[in-house]
């Protein structure tokens, strides 16, 4: 008999346990979609992208509160030529002052671009002591991981400038501190061929680019993107200053592209970077060929480890550098911490 009492008295305790426990957890919260940018709701348009759509756009997002993948690609051009939305030459600028400066462009989480927007603008603002200041268009698109412009031709200054998240020491206190704000992740812009100087710099997250037509790349596009391990750009012709620092692959074409002194910038580790070109590739020097130390013979695989090379500037002095007859710039500047190895495509 006491051992049933025993047992019948520990089943109640174990039940009024379990009940304040019922008590005391509270329910999951409900995630509804749209909620957070992990699980964005679509939102296809076909407007008419004017100024005055666009601004109605932003305020719609921005009013319904929810994340979304924005799809524009169906979209028509306005008739600006300035200001928010889908300009009449094409251009696609989203102005970042409009309708006021994060207003539903930081609920944004995937963009396609219309398939009738053709480039990314310049826009000049103004110039100082240190030179020309371009507008930052996708500023304030924070939450922005996928972007696609399939007709897209030109991407202009700054366009994605600053939409990373990274780490960084403060030259005042020392301390670390957080760099930026953004993830853009994917881009794909399949047809474009010309990318500007900074459109995607301090983009710390960028992973995948997909710009296999391009053809120009300008000064510093892609720095501080440490996560673009790869590039496959085999029409590229030629490459700016400190544009392929982060890569460890790049698989070019069958013409050795012009390049600017130091496209790679490193620190004080040596870093080996691989390059892939088809058979029949000219321009390369021997293929396979590895290149390091202090070799310092003029040919273009110590063009690209910081010499320069672009024929076209052959005994002319540019931006501070002095080119010889074939175009080559000074073999002082080639760094002697890359390792760079020139293979054909597996």
């Amino acid at each position: 008999m006491k051992k049933l009492i025993i047992v019948i008295l520990t089943l109640l305790v174990v039940i009024a346990c379990d009940i304040d426990s019922k008590k005391d957890s509270k329910p999951d919260p409900i995630i509804n979609p749209g909620d957070t940018p992990d699980n964005p709701i679509t939102r296809i348009e076909s407007c008419q992208l004017t100024i005055a759509a666009w601004v109605e756009l932003l305020n719609e997002i921005e009013a319904d509160g929810k994340y979304v993948d924005l799809d524009l690609s169906a979209c028509t051009r306005g008739n600006q030529t300035s200001g928010g939305g889908l300009w009449a030459d094409g251009s696609f600028y989203p102005d970042p002052h409009i309708p006021s400066y994060e207003k539903g462009k930081n609920k944004i989480v995937s963009l396609v671009l219309p398939e009738t927007a053709t480039n990314i603008p310049d826009v000049y603002l103004y110039t100082d002591l240190t030179g020309e200041h371009y507008s930052i268009p996708f500023r304030y698109f924070t939450s922005l991981k996928n972007v696609t412009g399939i007709n897209i031709d030109t991407i202009g200054h700054n366009a994605f400038k600053d939409l990373g998240t990274g780490k960084g020491t403060s030259l005042i206190s020392g301390d670390t501190v957080v760099i930026g704000n953004g993830i853009l992740t994917n881009i794909d812009f399949p047809n474009v061929t010309k990318i500007n100087m900074y459109a995607f710099l301090s983009c710390y997250s960028l992973t995948n680019a997909n710009i296999p037509k391009v053809k120009i790349i300008e000064t510093q596009a892609f720095k501080y993107t440490q996560k673009l391990q790869s590039l496959y750009i085999p029409d590229v012709a030629f490459i700016g200053y400190d544009v392929l620092t982060s890569l460890n692959e790049i698989t070019f074409g069958e013409i050795a592209p012009c390049l600017n002194p130091g496209v790679v910038r490193t620190g004080l580790e040596p870093k080996t970077i691989t390059i892939y070109v088809p058979q029949g590739a000219t321009g390369y020097g021997d293929i396979p060929n590895l290149y390091i130390g202090r070799d310092t013979t003029k040919n273009w695989a110590n063009a690209f480890r910081g010499m320069g090379w672009n024929p076209s500037n052959a005994n002319k002095t540019i931006g501070g550098v002095s080119y010889d007859a074939e175009g080559y710039g000074s073999t002082e500047s080639i760094n002697t911490l890359i390792i760079l190895k020139i293979e054909y495509i597996p």
